[in-house]
């Protein structure tokens, strides 16, 4: 083969494993791109399929409870429709497995079958690298008038979340509460969630799981 031939395929190789390099270490995902946050693309923002082949996925513990905000000021609200519609506009399921209005109000965006597993169908893209092993739990708020991140959760947001938060603890002891910052550069949930439930109490009862369980 000519050298200068050679050459050229040794530079375009090179180019293409920086690349890959590049884009392996960018730590991006759905949530990343909310309303009021600066826009992130990245190769997740994609998406023309899912990350995990079905074929291939293997069903695992969840390791963590990682708690976000929807990263929008007091004026805005997200219902549980116009959130779903938000993430389905770009990926191929919504970023959380609940949603806690302002109210208090728990919806659940993706059912599941409360069993020890996160199986392939009740994955949510919640973080990226993270979402196969994970429980994704978000309030809506987080965002101040002046859209600056800030603890916006109302007293019943507040009730809600430590009660999902201690019912999955009650299901997978040891997985780890935190928050969306511990895993990502965001200031999402715009509180310390891994201080705050470092030491709740699981609760060992399954209440309310019909509610919890049907999407």
């Amino acid at each position: 083969m000519d050298r200068t031939v050679k050459g050229f395929l040794t530079i375009l190789a090179f180019i293409a494993f920086l690349s890959a390099l590049v884009i392996s270490f960018r730590n991006c995902g759905p949530v990343d791109d909310m309303p009021y946050y600066e826009p992130t693309l990245c190769i997740d923002s994609l998406d023309v399929t899912d990350i995990y082949d079905v074929y291939e996925f293997v069903s695992k513990r969840p390791k963590y409870i990682v708690i976000h905000c929807t990263a929008v000021p007091p004026s805005f609200s997200f219902t549980p429709k116009s959130l779903v519609d938000f993430f389905l506009k770009k990926w191929s399921r919504p970023g959380y497995r609940h949603f806690i209005e302002r109210d208090g109000t728990i919806n659940t965006l993706r059912a599941f079958n409360g069993d020890e597993y996160i199986d392939y169908d009740e994955m949510t893209w919640g973080a990226s690298g993270y979402n196969d092993v994970a429980i994704h739990i978000a309030y809506d708020g987080g965002l101040d008038q002046n859209r600056k991140p800030a603890d916006t959760r109302t007293i019943e947001q507040r009730a809600s979340l430590s009660a999902l938060v201690a019912f999955y603890k009650g299901l997978y002891p040891d997985a780890e509460v935190i928050g969306h910052r511990n895993i990502s550069s965001k200031a999402c949930p715009s509180f310390d969630a891994k201080s705050e439930y470092a030491d709740i109490q699981p609760f060992t009862e399954a209440i309310t799981e019909d509610s919890l369980l049907t999407q």
